[in-house]
């Protein structure tokens, strides 16, 4: 846990190989952005299933929280089982989503398992950044978005200025 430091950035792969790590807690910094190498590979930090980067100063929003958000782990039966995933970005000066990574999301074809990805309280005002987030080709797509919603589990986007207009939509 490193909260109240002042922050202000992450070095890219801060945290490459780290196969312990289970849970970071970076809330309440001065974080401004997330580069792509910090937390992008699910297979780099197997077990990191806790993120918390709330009450920073992001603005921007890449899709590492989708690729990181499916975890597994070993029962003591030897069965394979998701582990819970929560990741923590409320509170920021998220504006922008962004898909630099290109991840994708093909309907009916992943599970989400049981995670939070908490994005409330931020900037955000269009859902149509929403279908880049998930690289949607057509916005006819977003009922391929509310089904992965549905199925993630919860991802909350509440306390954020949405405003609906007519590019959404054309």
């Amino acid at each position: 846990s490193i909260t109240e430091a002042h922050l202000r950035s992450l070095p890219a792969h801060l945290f490459d190989d780290n196969q312990e790590l289970q849970s970071i807690d970076l809330s309440d910094n001065d974080l401004r952005y997330i580069p792509l190498h910090v937390f992008s590979n699910s297979s780099i930090l197997p077990n990191l299933h806790n993120i918390d980067l709330s009450n920073n100063e992001i603005y921007e929003l890449d899709s590492w929280p989708l690729i990181q958000r499916k975890k597994f782990s070993t029962s003591l039966s030897g069965e394979t089982v998701p582990l819970s995933t929560t990741i923590n970005l409320s509170g920021n000066r998220i504006g922008e989503i962004t898909n630099y990574q290109n991840w994708s999301y093909e309907c009916g074809t992943e599970t989400f398992y049981d995670t939070l990805i908490d994005i409330s309280n931020n900037n955000l005002t269009r859902l149509s950044d929403f279908q880049n987030w998930w690289n949607f080709s057509f916005i006819n797509d977003f009922d391929c978005m509310w089904e992965v919603v549905q199925v993630m589990g919860t991802f909350d986007v509440s306390s954020n200025a949405f405003v609906c207009d007519c590019l959404e939509y054309e």
